[in-house]
């Protein structure tokens, strides 16, 4: 669930940042990232199944190149919401990685911390 808030508001605040990337509002970053995560969790994980060995070749550059499809596969398909250019799309999917990697590690801690040890 944390992944689904820090891709909404990192989407959001690229919208400013970056000039190739227009978000018109929130509920168009909301809907971005439900449809990035239901095409992670689908198609994603059929690409990086498949390319397996591609990916162990590259040494995980590959993960890059799916995670940057799916960003402009869910673009497609948001309105509200406009990447222009695979580069930019690449870059996107860097800074949203480091970002939700980075608050996934936060909550597995912070769980880790208020679990009860037996």
């Amino acid at each position: 669930m944390i992944n689904l808030f820090v891709t909404t508001a990192i989407t959001f605040v690229l919208g400013y940042i970056l000039p190739n990337v227009t978000v018109t509002s929130v509920w168009s970053a909301l809907w971005f990232a439900i449809w990035l995560g239901v095409f992670n969790a689908t198609i994603g994980n059929l690409f990086r199944f498949a390319g397996c060995a591609l990916n162990l070749l590259t040494l995980g550059l590959f993960n890059l190149l799916i995670n940057a499809a799916m960003i402009t596969l869910a673009d497609s398909l948001i309105d509200g919401i406009h990447i222009e250019g695979y580069l930019t799309a690449i870059l996107m999917a860097i800074i949203l990685s480091l970002f939700t990697s980075h608050f996934g590690r936060e909550e597995e801690e912070r769980k880790r911390r208020t679990t009860p040890r037996r």
